[in-house]
């Protein structure tokens, strides 16, 4: 495990595909927006309608294009839920190519840089982007950057995935900023603090009291410098998990962007330039440029009140001078605040991106970061020698300006890079087991080897909280050779790995096996598929995402799939599901299930019918079976009060439901762990398409939204 792990950190160094922008020798590119009066984009310019100088100087432009933004989609805003009601399945993620993606984007909280408010302000608003304004084509991770676990593997088109990441997000007590955007002032006569929207000081040293006697001032003094230092040491937190998900963005394709949330990267503390935060910042932006990523920067504070308020202690006027005789308290709450923006918005305008900011619907700065990303233009030029250093030539930064020559028209694009030529990068992985750690951390689907995985929720008796899986692999891909006795042989390598929520590695298998079959058995094999089945405990609850990558060595053709998978904590005692297990009905199992005799239309002879495929045709039945765990018992009769429905959904719309009713329990032995059955005719009133089978549960005897739980699995039909 850990040799695997330790590859797949060292992978999203590698850059299989050339950036968007390029810096090299022979071309610089750089991308531009361009707005009207009104904001709005626009679209119809041409190479002769713009102007690009280096360093002053005018360059003539040899590549230009413009990049559409492909048909918008505007999802049905989410409607609130009547209580004791549950939110509708979410509708099946599809897994993208790389040609695939319009949009790349990451929602980055900076939890190092915000305060208390400003977190739950930014989950909202990421929350209502995920529902609302999300695009087909987007392929979008949310990270936090008090944690600097995998990138790539965080990337994902499935909803349920993005809406659990944001939920795990809480407030970071290492925060630089403190509990409050806008610190408390204190008289000066009680405190030795007055105020710091940009530093730790408003949530840690802002009550201390000054030390008293002759060494006073030396003790203010280097507590104040030991403040400058930790605040430093978070900044260069914030940056360095940013450089590393520039990194990982590089190779990925279509527009590119990190939407940072963050109320603090301040340039300058105490009136002095932070110069380590400078130079981080620069290179991070020259590293943004190079890969063809932009920062978009949106402060969560609001609209804040910079004058006196209720909460200042009374004495802290503001003709009450500073004790370092600078600046009143108001003005140096003032000044820290216009401090704490600097970083942020040179991210941004370096990057060509926006600085967004003055609104207490951070929803709307969001979407306007989002908007912005539609379409842009690409702009080339053939630099001239001497742009980029060679042999022991000092580092120079390379001014680059673009103008629109219409007038009333206003353009956004990067602002510079260093001269530093671009080095020759592998074109990729080399070698097959390359090919295959790749393959696992990838957001891409590798579909040489057609892969299917199925993963469920299981409380198994011995093992405890644990996930089964089912591997379907189709084995027409599969590289096959004939031996002496006419057998058919294929060998298989099988890779899985579990992420949590952090982006960790919490487990990973590798198996190899070889498949050996006569005539009739390898007829059955190209039609049907091999199966495999895999059994993982898993001790935390919380939300993971399970990969695994099938390989052919002899063919060297590989194929993987994922799936998002959420594990309840059952050790709070509060009701929960596991995964459901649904398939083609034979006859015993309708006669066990309903008492009643079963046709022969119930022999489940369609082999796509298994539950780890879940390909079904109309009039067909089908079982489904899962678990009710930790339901509440009568204090009196010691047994549940349950009610059951189940509920169909196609393309996100129901089209079937069945009204409650009570769940009977007179044969269980354990009341902890209930086993649910039942059969479902899938009638001919059905359309084919995607569809998604829901079970619902309420406990009579719970109390509150943790009365009512559902749980879901996706089919086909024909």
């Amino acid at each position: 495990m850990a040799v695997l792990a330790a590859a797949m950190l060292a992978l999203p160094q590698q850059s299989p595909d050339a950036p968007i922008i390029r810096m090299n020798v022979e071309l610089v590119q750089v991308d531009a927006v361009v707005h009207d009066g009104k904001g709005k984009p626009v679209t119809d310019l041409r190479a002769e309608d713009f102007e690009i100088k280096q360093d002053g100087k005018v360059q003539r432009i040899t590549n230009f294009t413009y990049v559409a933004e492909p048909g918008r989609v505007n999802p049905e805003p989410v409607v609130g839920r009547a209580k004791g009601e549950v939110a509708a399945p979410a509708e099946k993620a599809k897994e993208l190519i790389a040609g695939e993606v319009h949009r790349t984007m990451a929602l980055v909280v900076d939890d190092l840089g915000l305060a208390f408010e400003s977190v739950l302000r930014a989950k909202e608003a990421m929350l209502k982007f995920v529902d609302e304004q999300m695009q087909p084509g987007d392929l979008v991770a949310v990270l936090r950057t008090g944690q600097s676990a995998g990138t790539l593997q965080r990337f994902t088109t499935d909803k349920r995935q993005l809406r659990a990441a944001i939920q795990q997000i809480k407030f970071n007590f290492r925060t630089r900023v403190g509990i409050d955007s806008v610190a408390r002032l204190y008289d000066e006569r009680s405190a030795s603090e007055l105020g710091g929207g940009s530093g730790g000081r408003s949530g840690r040293g802002a009550a201390q009291q000054p030390a008293a006697g002759a060494n006073e001032a030396h003790t203010k003094e280097s507590q104040e410098q030991a403040e400058n230092r930790e605040r430093d040491h978070i900044a260069s937190g914030t940056l360095g998990v940013l450089r590393y998900l520039v990194q990982g963005l590089r190779p990925m394709p279509g527009r590119k962007s990190v939407i940072l949330f963050s109320e603090n990267l301040a340039l300058r503390q105490n009136d002095l330039n932070n110069i380590g935060v400078w130079d981080r910042l620069r290179s991070l932006t020259d590293l943004a440029n190079r890969s063809g990523v932009v920062f978009y920067s949106v402060d969560p504070r609001g609209l804040l009140p910079l004058g006196l308020r209720a909460e200042d202690q009374a004495g802290a006027e503001i003709n009450v001078p500073n004790p370092r005789g600078r600046l009143s308290p108001l003005d140096a709450r003032r000044q820290e605040f216009n401090d704490s923006r600097m970083g942020l918005n040179f991210l941004a305008v370096e990057t060509g991106g926006l600085h967004l900011e003055g609104s207490n619907d951070v929803s709307v700065l969001l979407g306007k970061a989002a908007e912005d990303q539609g379409g842009y233009y690409l702009i080339g030029y053939h630099p001239e020698a001497g742009t980029f250093r060679g042999g022991n030539e000092k580092t120079r930064y390379h001014d680059i300006q673009v103008r629109v020559k219409r007038a009333g028209l206003r353009v956004r694009s990067r602002n510079g890079f260093y001269n530093e030529a671009e080095t020759v990068r592998a074109a990729g992985p080399k070698t097959h087991g390359e090919r295959v750690v790749n393959a696992l951390i990838s957001p891409f689907a590798a579909n040489e080897i057609g892969v299917r995985l199925t993963s469920l929720f299981d409380l198994d008796a011995a093992s405890g909280p644990s996930v089964f899986s089912m591997l379907h692999i189709d084995a027409r891909n599969l590289h096959f050779v004939v031996e002496p006795d006419g057998r058919h042989k294929a060998a298989i390598d099988v890779v899985t790995a579990t992420f949590g929520e952090d982006g960790r590695l919490a487990e990973s298998r590798t198996g190899s096996f070889t498949l050996r079959a006569n005539d009739a058995r390898y007829q059955r094999l190209m039609e049907d598929g091999v199966i495999f089945t895999i059994a993982q405990p898993l001790k935390e609850a919380g939300p993971f995402q399970l990969r695994a990558v099938v390989s052919d060595p002899e063919g060297q053709k590989l194929g993987s799939a994922t799936q998002f998978i959420e594990i309840p904590n059952l050790k709070d005692g509060h009701l929960a599901l596991s995964g459901i297990m649904l398939m083609a009905a034979t006859s015993e199992a309708v006669q066990k299930l309903t008492g009643r005799e079963g046709g022969d239309e119930d022999q489940a002879q369609y082999s796509e019918g298994n539950a780890a495929i879940r390909h079904f045709r109309r009039g067909q039945k089908v079982t489904y079976g899962y678990k009710v765990l930790n339901a509440s018992l009568d204090s009196r009769t010691s047994e549940p009060q349950l009610l059951t429905s189940v509920r169909l959904y196609r393309d996100g719309l129901e089209v079937f439901h069945s009204d409650p009713k009570p769940l009977g329990v007179a044969a269980a032995k354990d009341r902890s762990k209930l086993m649910v059955g039942g059969v479902l005719q899938l009638g001919q009133q059905f359309q084919p398409g995607d569809y998604a089978l829901q079970v619902v549960v309420w406990d009579k005897l719970a109390k509150g939204a943790r009365g009512v739980v559902s749980q879901s699995i996706d089919f086909e039909l024909e």
